[in-house]
Parts: structure tokens; C-alpha cells; sequence
């Protein structure tokens, strides 16, 4: 099985600054431990309270210590042309195979959207 992370940002008003921390976490090689967390710490209690804070850049770095990430280097990988490349990127490729909703999964080549 091959697992491909690709990155739409289909609310960028509130989440956009979260994906380019994403890519952030994962120049310093911890991507899965940010994803994790994110999910935890800011998805969570966002959605528990629909509270647009929780899912803000100075959450984020509230608790990306707690996870090993060096805030200071976080916040400048997210400010980089490097991050919001690889956003335009990833957005630009997965127009190609017109995925316009997450989840997605490609499945022996076979287009499956949307949560099942």
C-alpha cells in the first residue's frame, strides 16, 4: 500500500496558516507528530465549541513545543516560499485528478470521495 499526504485547504480563512504549519513540522521531521496533535489540541476543541481560536496560528504555537517542534523555526518555515509552494503545489495537482473534497482516496486507481 502506498499512502500519499496531500494538502487541500478547502477552508483557507481558517486553516491555511494550519497547513503551512504542517509543512513546517514536517522540515523539522515531525509531521506526524504536529498532525497528531493538531487533531487533538486545536480540531477538537475547535469543533466542541466551534471556537475559529483554536485553529489560529498562536494556538498552534501555544503547544508545538509540547511535541518537540522549535516554535521560533516553525514560524519561520511557515512564512517561507518553500510552505506555500508546496500549499500552490499540492492544490495545483489535485485539481489535475479534480479532488475538490476530503477525504479522497484512490483506490487501484479508482476515485473514492468523500467519508465513508
Amino acid at each position: 500500500m502506498r499512502v500519499v499526504f496531500k494538502n487541500l485547504v478547502v477552508h483557507p480563512q481558517q486553516v491555511q496558516r494550519a497547513h503551512l504549519a504542517g509543512c513546517a513540522a514536517a522540515k523539522q521531521g515531525k509531521f506526524v507528530e504536529f498532525y497528531q496533535a493538531f487533531w487533538e489540541k486545536s480540531f477538537a476543541p475547535y469543533a466542541a465549541a466551534r471556537d475559529g481560536s483554536k485553529l489560529s496560528e498562536e494556538a498552534i504555537m501555544s503547544w508545538a513545543p509540547s511535541v518537540g517542534l522549535d516554535a521560533g523555526k516553525l514560524k519561520a518555515d511557515m512564512d517561507s516560499q518553500d510552505c506555500q509552494g508546496r500549499l500552490a503545489g499540492d492544490a495545483q495537482e489535485l485539481s489535475k485528478f479534480q479532488v475538490n473534497s476530503t477525504p479522497t482516496f484512490f483506490i487501484n486507481g479508482i476515485h473514492v470521495g468523500g467519508a465513508l
